[in-house]
């Protein structure tokens, strides 16, 4: 006969109805999030993902400056996933977008205003990068 040992007890709960039992096992229940590449969105919902990550849905038929600013910030996230400093989900542009709320002091700011120094911001470290990509071939 041979022996099986737990690590962890598996605590299974039964649920009785109409005589049949299902077995349910809480370690293996858990809430699924999708993790979406954020690269994608656009293709599949018509609007990028920043115009809805801000809200601003409705600017995108509208405001052109906005528009503007919500494609270079696209840009710039789509550009450091080809180049593999980020992983395309939805938590990793979470992510990049509080670290350029955090170096513009925009976190409590409204919507429009952040979006607009973020995109300024991004954009002038997109040109920092490639200064010390030129700096590198002299």
């Amino acid at each position: 006969m041979s022996e099986v040992a737990l690590r962890n007890p598996i605590n299974k709960t039964a649920e009785i109805s109409d005589n049949k039992v299902e077995v349910i096992n809480p370690d293996k229940v858990s809430s699924i999030t999708t993790d979406s590449p954020v690269s994608l969105y656009e293709h599949i919902e018509g609007i990028p993902y920043t115009a809805k990550y801000f809200n601003m849905q409705n600017i995108m038929k509208s405001d052109s400056s906005l528009v503007e600013d919500i494609r270079n910030i696209e840009k710039t996230y789509r550009y450091k996933v080809s180049k593999g400093e980020l992983k395309d989900s939805e938590v990793t542009y979470k992510d990049f977008i509080k670290e350029a709320e955090k170096a513009t002091d925009t976190k409590n700011a409204p919507d429009d205003i952040k979006l607009r120094k973020i995109a300024k911001w991004l954009s002038f470290m997109r040109e920092m990068d490639q200064l010390d990509e030129i700096k590198q071939w002299l």
